[in-house]
């Protein structure tokens, strides 16, 4: 059995955002590039007009600014999405158990809130491994998050065995082993 004790707070909300963003970085950045080469090419005609100048300024400016702009905001709309779910704090308690045949997930917020699942592995719609966290998907628009730092029992290995048993459609993209399901157990 792989076990681990993590807490449900804004660490795991900010860990699924950044994954989230490493997956469409290269769109924003194409975009910020696109907007600074239209600036540039501002400047390269052969009669500049004033307003060719300004808006040669602004387009590198939009271009320079897209992404971190991009950032705060996606960062700000996170904090908002934390804010309204109570169930969210240091005093959340989540137990993630894999066994050979079932996953188990208790989630508990003192007296407020118990919850446990316990269900087969077909109940996940796939599972995405990066360098920090494990991603558990159950649907396309909803996942858990499991800090690797917060094992507790057995090994990643084990877990990526059993994990393996169960998702024969295995792909990795860098640092990312993405274990899709493809319905079949």
């Amino acid at each position: 059995m792989v076990k681990f004790r993590t807490k449900f707070n804004s660490e795991s909300t900010a860990s699924l955002n950044r994954a989230q963003i490493k997956k469409f970085l290269w769109i924003y950045v194409i975009l910020s590039l696109m907007l600074v080469v239209f600036g540039i090419s501002k400047f390269l005609a052969e009669v500049i007009t004033e307003s060719e100048i300004i808006t040669g300024v602004i387009l590198i400016a939009l271009g320079i600014a897209l992404i971190p702009v991009l950032l705060l905001m996606t960062k700000a709309a996170q904090k908002k999405i934390d804010n309204s779910m109570s169930i969210l704090s240091e005093n959340t308690e989540e137990i993630f158990s894999f066994d050979t045949d079932k996953i188990y997930i208790e989630t508990v917020k003192g007296e407020q809130y118990k919850s446990y699942v316990e269900a087969s592995y077909s109940y996940l719609y796939k599972v995405v491994e990066n360098e920090d966290s494990y991603f558990l998907y159950i649907s396309k628009m909803q996942c858990h998050v499991i800090a690797k730092k917060y094992l507790v029992e057995g090994n990643l290995f084990e877990l990526n065995d059993i994990l393996k048993c169960y998702f024969s459609n295995v792909k990795t993209s860098g640092n990312t082993i993405t274990y899709y399901n493809d319905g079949k157990k």
